[in-house]
């Protein structure tokens, strides 16, 4: 008995020593290597009102989740116009110096462009988060031009890359009510080389369709979130090329976004409470897609650095 009291007794004198020690290193604690000069955004808690009871707290994934759109297209079923999810976007921006933002929304670009499959829409219907309290009967998006009158794509890629962004015009906006285009991902949001390295842990979010089967047909009126890490990079300049991801993605889940887990251990071995959860990419291709069966959910995702550069190059 008296063996079991001192070890409790050491558990609480660790624990408190651990909380002084984050107190003073403002959230981070030195158990491995320096850290590096990567900015940490703490968290800031909602300021408590007069009565706490009106205080409405909202979980830290929020934001992303906010962040995430579907694309789909519309069909008609049973005499009702309803909306049918095929993919996924990311609301992304980038702050123009004396001009004010460039926005758009990133995707795979198989969601617009897929010559295997025939399929290049003119245009498509995009559900922001803050429609998620209707059906996809009640709610079918608005409709987003992909094609120019000549045929010319309105969204933009790179050679090599199966990642699109396309911009959001000004007559896009004029059609949305107050309160959709709330939350983004902004410059700030964008990974660091320091936040992409293998056994990282990260959040996807998307639409898969296969859910429908197991919750029934409106469940992808809100975006699914996965867990898993990152089983692999490529050790020649990661945050440049494509990486892999283990997080039991679907398809469906293409052009969904994968954010870095921001408290746990960072690439150096030290660990950090709290932060701000960066971009690390974009979600373009699953092992399911390719009929590989027996392997998990592994997917290969383009970094958000390539989704940087295709936000830039809008005009």
């Amino acid at each position: 008995m008296q063996s079991k009291v001192r070890v409790a007794i050491a558990i609480l004198i660790c624990i408190s020593c651990l909380q002084l020690i984050c107190q003073k290193s403002g959230g981070q604690i030195p158990v491995g290597a320096p850290p590096t000069s990567s900015t940490q955004h703490p968290v800031t808690p909602p300021t408590p009102s007069a009565n706490t009871s009106d205080v409405i707290r909202k979980a830290w994934t929020e934001h992303l989740r906010r962040s995430t759109v579907s694309f789909g297209t519309v069909q008609t079923i049973g005499g009702v116009q309803t909306f049918r999810a095929i993919g996924t976007g990311v609301l992304v921006a980038h702050s123009v110096p004396g001009n004010g933002f460039k926005v758009g929304i990133a995707t795979a670009r198989h969601v617009f462009d897929d010559p295997t499959k025939g399929w290049r829409p003119s245009d498509l219907h995009v559900r922001f988060a803050a429609e998620e309290g209707r059906t996809f009967a009640q709610d079918i998006g608005y409709p987003i031009t992909l094609l120019a009158a000549g045929g010319t794509s309105l969204w933009l890629s790179i050679d090599g890359s199966d990642v699109a962004v396309i911009g959001l015009t000004d007559a896009f906006v004029s059609q949305l009510p107050p309160g959709l285009l709330t939350d983004g991902i902004g410059d700030q949001d964008f990974a660091s080389a320091d936040d992409l390295f293998e056994g990282e842990a990260v959040l996807v979010f998307g639409f898969p369709s296969d859910t429908q089967v197991l919750m029934g047909p409106d469940v992808l009126v809100r975006a699914v979130t996965r867990a898993g890490v990152v089983a692999w990079v490529n050790p020649q300049q990661p945050l440049e090329n494509v990486f892999m991801l283990d997080a039991n993605i679907l398809p469906g889940n293409s052009g969904g976004p994968v954010f870095q887990v921001p408290t746990g251990l960072d690439k150096y071995g030290n660990f950090h409470v709290g932060g701000r959860a960066s971009l690390l990419g974009i979600v373009t291709a699953t092992l399911t897609d390719h009929d590989v069966v027996g392997v998990g959910g592994l997917g290969r995702v383009e970094p958000a650095s390539v989704v940087k550069k295709i936000l830039l190059a809008l005009p």
